[in-house]
């Protein structure tokens, strides 16, 4: 159970279109159960021992029609540098997704995957 992501630099405040591909243990195509995807949205921590924050309320969001590949799309406020980020030129955002399958050895197979994104600040000066 895995989930391939495209490699994407994303512009502060622009667009980023995120394709996830769900393949099961065997990598092979699956489309998760109906209503059982959904993805949040956090910084990534310099640190290892600070909470990450939740990126403009992206957490836990559904509604998402299940496929064996989707996109999700961030904009704006979704790709905005915070506070205490502003002096770094790059910085990087997790995108988690969860969702639940059905193999050919059990039904309700919880999976989760996690695509490390960067995001450049447009207003970065030396």
């Amino acid at each position: 159970m895995k989930t391939t992501f495209d490699a994407i630099v994303a512009p502060e405040k622009g667009v980023a279109i995120i394709q996830v591909v769900f393949t099961d243990e065997d990598d092979k195509s699956v489309t998760p159960n109906t209503a059982t995807i959904k993805w949040t949205l956090t910084n990534r921590p310099a640190a290892l021992s600070t909470i990450a924050t939740i990126i403009n309320s992206r957490e836990q969001v559904t509604g998402i029609t299940s496929a064996a590949t989707i996109n999700i799309v961030l904009e704006g406020d979704d790709l905005q540098i915070l506070t205490g980020e502003e002096s770094d030129r790059f910085v990087e955002r997790v995108l988690l997704i969860e969702w639940q399958y059905d193999s050919t050895v059990q039904t309700n197979l919880d999976a989760k995957a996690q695509h490390i994104f960067t995001l450049e600040n447009h207003h970065y000066t030396t």
